[in-house]
């Protein structure tokens, strides 16, 4: 139960940060994408020139029944996703994986 609280907690802390103040409410709550949740310090004159995401999943599952993926990505502000994504299907084949090996692709979506 110790996750699941911790989990719960994290949206309010994220809210309660230092930075979420300086933001008007309707700014500090707006959506910004449509990529689903997110967490923003609002916008900024900073650039990102190099960003490193590391995951460590273990074995893709052995048997499954639809697609599972996992992906860490970001948003560039102009609307696009820039994301790795881990993908596991009940036939990996397409991508050259064998049973318990992860298909693992880069893409940029947006408009």
């Amino acid at each position: 139960m110790k996750f699941l609280s911790l989990i719960a907690l994290v949206p309010t802390v994220a809210l309660a940060s230092p930075f979420g103040p300086h933001l008007p409410p309707s700014r500090t709550l707006a959506r910004r994408d449509s990529w689903g949740g997110a967490v923003s310090l609002g916008p900024s004159k900073s650039t990102i020139i190099h960003a490193v995401t590391t995951l460590v999943p273990g074995a893709a599952p052995s048997t499954q029944t639809g697609e599972l993926f996992l992906w860490p990505g970001m948003s560039n502000g102009t609307g696009d996703l820039i994301q790795t994504t881990l993908e596991s299907w009940p036939d990996n084949s397409w991508c050259g994986a064998t049973t318990g090996q992860w298909c693992i692709r880069a893409s940029v979506f947006g408009r």
